[in-house]
């Protein structure tokens, strides 16, 4: 009898054995595969991440794609789409002719090279804000029709400054003093050092140099980012005409100045024209005590300049500038310069 229950023990302990050896093996085998699927479903997990943070990038649409001065793609690269006027680096190949006037010639190829600085201050506190403009070296280099000779004309510095007030006032001495409002703000414009200069054949000849060009100006615009102007003042120079006896030109504030300019926010565009007339001194001194000369002169200017693209955020613009000098009395004397050119302009603010 014990013999008999010995046995049927070991019969049903086989029998559990066979029972429960498939899912204990299927458990074993599920934990030794659960390391790769957990890795696959992280991977899973970090590509569904990226797809959703790449759906979130600001894409090219009215209300989200401008972000200051840059635009966004939907990749979310920034790239510029508004540039600075005035303050820049730039070079520039162009093609210069003189259609009209004493120095009419065939159309010139030559090459520019010129930098724009400017200066901002705020006194917000006194309502009072200043707008600097600067125009360093400006050098432009051109052969001309003759074999073996250039021209080398240029300006040391020519600058713009306004003074924005928000208070501007102009008061009357009486016998009851008072003041009366003034709208407009005061500028100045100056220029310093500009030339005129043929070289070649180992001979250097100068054609005119502008010592300096002041004009005291009142602006009506009153444009607090000086990008629109209007403006009507005086204006004085002194110039010199080299030679083995120098001629020089005077203007002590008896000649007048008007000027309108207009800038496109985004800089991709930029229309400026001046004119100034009035009467000047000359002292000639090819005689010895010659008599000064009073005589009336008139000079112009015209530019424009439109960005229509832009390489790695450095803007490629088209710039036009027309110049005309016209002295009353000798007509013949009457020039005009213009140039047409492709700049290419690195941006420095």
């Amino acid at each position: 009898m014990h013999r008999r229950r010995h046995n049927l023990a070991l019969l049903l302990g086989a029998m559990a054995t066979s029972l429960l050896w498939p899912a204990l093996d299927a458990r074993a085998q599920e934990s030794t595969e659960a390391p790769s699927s957990i890795i696959e479903e992280v991977a899973n997990r970090d590509d569904r991440a990226k797809k959703e943070s790449a759906n979130q990038r600001p894409k090219l649409d009215r209300s989200r794609r401008r972000d200051g001065q840059y635009m966004v793609d939907d990749r979310g690269r920034r790239f510029r789409v508004a540039f600075p006027l005035y303050d820049r680096l730039s070079i520039e190949g162009n093609t210069g002719f003189s259609p009209l006037g004493e120095g009419r010639n065939p159309a010139q190829v030559g090459g520019r090279l010129r930098s724009d600085l400017s200066v901002s201050l705020d006194f917000s506190e006194d309502e009072v804000w200043w707008r600097m403009r600067h125009k360093l070296l400006d050098t432009s280099l051109a052969r001309t029709g003759e074999a073996e000779a250039f021209r080398m004309q240029g300006t040391v510095l020519e600058a713009r400054y306004l003074r924005h007030d928000l208070s501007t006032f102009i008061v009357v001495p009486a016998a009851n003093d008072f003041r009366l409002p003034g709208n407009f703000d005061i500028a100045l414009d100056y220029t310093l050092g500009r030339y005129d200069f043929t070289f070649g054949g180992g001979s250097l000849s100068s054609q005119r140099i502008d010592v300096v060009d002041l004009s005291f100006l009142m602006d009506f615009i009153r444009d607090e980012s000086y990008r629109h102007r209007f403006a009507i003042g005086m204006a004085s120079w002194y110039h010199a005409t080299p030679g083995d006896l120098w001629q020089h030109e005077i203007s002590p504030l008896t000649a007048g100045k008007i000027l309108y300019g207009w800038d496109q926010k985004d800089g991709l565009f930029r229309f400026y024209t001046e004119a100034i007339c009035g009467a000047a001194l000359t002292v000639n001194t090819e005689v010895v005590d010659a008599p000064m000369d009073w005589g009336w002169r008139c000079r112009s200017l015209l530019e424009m300049e439109w960005t229509p693209l832009a390489i790695s955020d450095a803007p490629l613009s088209i710039p036009l500038e027309v110049r005309a000098d016209f002295p009353f009395e000798d007509r013949d004397a009457f020039d005009v310069r213009a140039t047409l050119g492709i700049r290419w302009s690195l941006n420095l603010d």
